[in-house]
């Protein structure tokens, strides 16, 4: 679990940097957990809370092979979709795992 929370730390990393910042990001109030299970049929895989304290969220689908990467702010009751794809890939040292939630 460990090594995938890195992975995603390093994985937001890019997102970050100056080229990602200046697109626009979507945003809805609610919980993402339900919003992006009712759109994508994803579930939550790994999460973490950052340094200014906002939930970091990776879902997934094995079956549809889709990810998301939300940002969640609790309080205020919002999430941002930062980014999501196809082709999803859940790994462990260096082998695929399958059917894992």
């Amino acid at each position: 679990m460990f090594k995938t929370l890195a992975f995603l730390a390093v994985l937001l990393g890019g997102f970050f940097s100056p080229a990602f910042g200046q697109q626009p990001v979507p945003c809805a109030p609610g919980n993402p957990e339900t919003a992006i299970k009712k759109e994508y049929g994803e579930k939550k895989i790994a999460s973490g809370i950052n340094a200014r304290g906002t939930k970091i969220i990776f879902f997934g689908n094995h079956k549809t092979k889709t990810f998301s990467l939300v940002l969640y702010f609790e309080k205020q009751g919002m999430f941002c979709l930062v980014e999501s794809g196809n082709n999803f890939i859940l790994e462990k040292k260096g082998k695929m795992i399958r059917y894992v939630f």
